[in-house]
C-alpha cells in the first residue's frame, strides 16, 4: 500500500526539469546501455531488450519528453554498440528496420504511460472535487438539521409535549451522526462497529452497551435505517427495558452470513436486554 502511494504521488507530481532532467535523461540512457553491455555474451541477438523498461519507467515518471530523448538515446547507443555491423552508425537496411521498429516500439509505450499520467491525474482531480463537494454538502445538511431541530422546539413549546419533543431530538441527532458517516468522504465509511457507536453513544452509561461483532462495511442505503432503528431501540430501552435500570445491560451482536471471511454476504443483528424491569 506505501509502495502504492509512493508511485501514484510520483505520477501526481510535476516532472523534473532543467539539470534534474538532464541528468536523469542521462542516467536512463547510460545504464540500460551498460547492463546491455555486461550480458552482451548471452544475448547477442537483443540489442534493445534491456531499453524498454527505463523508457517505461523514464515515459512514468519524467514524462513523453524526456521519454523520447531517452529512446532516441537508447536506439542510438544499442544500434552502435550492440547490432551488427558494430561500432558504425545505420550500417545498413537491417540496422535502419530495427531502430525503427524500436522507436515505434517505444513511441507506443510512451503513449500509453503517458495515458496512464493523465487518467491518473484527471482522477485524482475528480476525487479532490468530489471531496469539496462533500464536505459543503454536509455543512448544509448540518445547517439543515440545526433548523429543522429548531422549528420543532419552537413547536413543541408546550410542557406536555417536552417527551416529543425529546424523541424528535434524539431521531435528528441519530440522523446527523449516520450523515456525519456517509459524509466524510473516504469509501467504506458505513460500517460495524462504527456506526453502532455513533447511534448508541448517548445511551452508554458505565458500559451498559456491549457491542459484539466483525468489522463489516455496510451499503450506503443501510447506513441512516440502521442508525435510525438503533437508536429507535436504545429510546424504548431507557424507556421500557434494561437502560431504565441502574443494573440493566443492553446487547447488540452482529455475524455474516455465511462467516467465510469475505466482505459480501449477509448481516445478522440480535438486541438483547437483562436486568430490565419484569415483564
Amino acid at each position: 500500500m506505501i509502495l502504492f502511494e509512493t508511485v501514484r504521488n510520483r505520477l501526481l507530481s510535476r516532472p523534473p526539469r532543467g539539470v534534474a532532467e538532464i541528468l536523469y535523461v542521462a542516467s536512463a540512457i547510460a545504464v540500460p546501455t551498460m547492463i546491455r553491455g555486461a550480458m552482451d555474451p548471452w544475448m547477442t541477438a537483443l540489442p534493445f531488450v534491456v531499453h524498454f523498461p527505463f523508457v517505461l519507467v523514464s515515459a512514468l515518471f519524467l514524462g513523453w519528453r524526456a521519454a523520447s530523448l531517452v529512446a532516441v538515446g537508447c536506439a542510438m547507443l544499442g544500434n552502435f554498440f550492440f547490432m551488427a555491423p558494430r561500432y558504425v552508425f545505420l550500417a545498413n537496411a537491417k540496422d535502419a528496420i530495427g531502430v525503427a521498429f524500436f522507436l515505434l516500439s517505444c513511441m507506443m509505450i510512451i503513449a500509453l504511460a503517458e495515458t496512464l499520467r493523465r487518467a491518473v491525474a484527471e482522477v485524482e482531480t475528480r476525487r479532490s472535487h468530489e471531496a469539496h463537494l462533500s464536505l459543503e454538502l454536509q455543512h448544509r445538511v448540518k445547517n439543515m438539521l440545526a433548523v429543522v431541530q429548531g422549528l420543532a422546539f419552537q413547536t413543541f413549546r408546550d410542557p406536555s409535549s417536552r417527551s416529543d419533543l425529546d424523541k424528535f431530538e434524539g431521531r435528528i441527532r441519530a440522523l446527523a451522526g449516520a450523515n456525519d458517516i456517509l459524509s466524510s468522504g473516504v469509501a467504506g465509511t458505513c460500517r460495524l462497529p462504527d456506526i453502532a457507536i455513533r447511534a448508541l453513544e448517548p445511551f452508554n452509561r458505565d458500559g451498559a452497551l456491549i457491542l459484539d461483532g466483525p468489522e463489516c462495511i455496510l451499503q450506503e442505503e443501510s447506513c441512516v435505517p440502521l442508525a435510525l432503528a438503533l437508536h429507535e431501540l436504545a429510546t424504548n430501552a431507557v424507556k421500557y427495558g434494561a437502560l431504565s435500570k441502574p443494573d440493566g445491560r443492553v446487547g447488540l451482536c452482529w455475524k455474516r452470513q455465511p462467516d467465510d471471511g469475505t466482505e459480501v454476504g449477509d448481516l445478522t443483528l440480535e438486541w438483547s436486554e437483562r436486568g430490565g424491569p419484569r415483564v
